[in-house]
């Protein structure tokens, strides 16, 4: 068992950081993560933490803010209590959906500040909206590539089809869905997206007619944007019309919204909801967190992997 580590994680993701703590044979380290005064947020660290490495899973869940502030309260009081680091392990890493034109707008320079500031020694993401991000932090910040994420469904469900195209409805997405294309052999269906709000409102370089078709997203919200989209290409003749995306955040009423529409299959990795429907799949998370942590104690390169 390494003593030098331990695995930490709030009661969402204890099931998932108990497994890996096994599997691993690194400690699980305890604490209290509270409401107090129906409000405010108390963290009791039960764990010894002095001069240890801490492996931190943490999952966002909405409201996204207090996720954020839980992050940013447990990283102190660790770096506090004298933990040695704090290496972050968080799927969805909020406030980087953010247009390329649009980047220099939104504060999130205080976000990185935040994490710093708190302790966070660095940080395991995935599949970041906008991956340049990573640039304004002074902490090593290793994004994930969506390749890697769902390379076990690309090679199982999708390298095996040769009626099958990818696309994409997010063209910040273009180059990520190009190389999901090449890795499976098939043809990338250019789309042009000139009104969202409009099921008429897209145009492809290519005819999708009697084609599988593997929409690549980042993030379901409402789902909304990704259903007409949907529509659209039934409209132009596909036959099968599957979704992987990283992030299903699922906003309200989204479930119901996507079991409901023609997509045959979604796959996501990161969800605040643990059990979706039999259309909306979850793809596991240990075997990829374990890979990680095994890299981190074993101080392998991680770059080689989360490409």
């Amino acid at each position: 068992m390494d003593t030098d580590y331990l695995i930490f994680a709030t009661n969402r993701d204890m099931s998932l950081a108990t497994v890996i703590a096994s599997d691993t044979n690194v400690p699980l380290g305890h604490m209290d993560v509270k409401k107090i005064n129906d409000s405010e947020t108390l963290v009791d660290i039960k764990s010894h933490v002095q001069q240890k490495e801490i492996l931190l899973l943490f999952t966002i869940v909405p409201p996204v803010n207090d996720s954020l502030m839980q992050i940013f309260l447990i990283s102190d009081a660790l770096t506090k209590l004298g933990a040695k680091g704090i290496h972050l392990i968080l799927p969805y890493m909020p406030y980087t959906r953010i247009p390329d034109e649009q980047v220099n707008k939104i504060n999130f320079n205080l976000i990185v500040r935040l994490f710093q500031t708190s302790g966070v020694t660095s940080i395991y993401t995935f599949d970041m909206f906008s991956p340049q991000l990573v640039n304004a932090f002074k902490i090593p910040v290793y994004n994930i590539n969506i390749k890697k994420i769902f390379s076990g469904i690309i090679e199982e469900k999708f390298k095996k089809n040769p009626n099958l195209v990818v696309t994409t409805v997010d063209y910040e997405l273009k180059e990520r869905a190009t190389e999901i294309s090449k890795v499976i052999g098939c043809d990338f269906v250019y789309v042009n997206k000139i009104d969202e709000n409009n099921e008429n409102g897209f145009e492809i370089n290519k005819s999708v007619n009697n084609k599988d078709v593997l929409i690549v997203g980042n993030r379901i919200a409402s789902g909304e944007i990704i259903i007409r989209f949907a529509n659209f290409l039934a409209l132009k003749g596909a036959k099968n019309i599957y979704l992987i995306a990283t992030h299903g955040l699922f906003s309200e009423n989204a479930v119901e919204r996507l079991n409901g529409s023609i997509i045959k299959e979604i796959y996501v990795f990161s969800s605040p909801k643990s059990k979706l429907s039999s259309k909306i799949k979850i793809i596991p998370y240990a075997p990829i967190y374990k890979e990680i942590i095994s890299r981190v104690i074993e101080k392998k390169n991680i770059i080689s992997f989360i490409n």
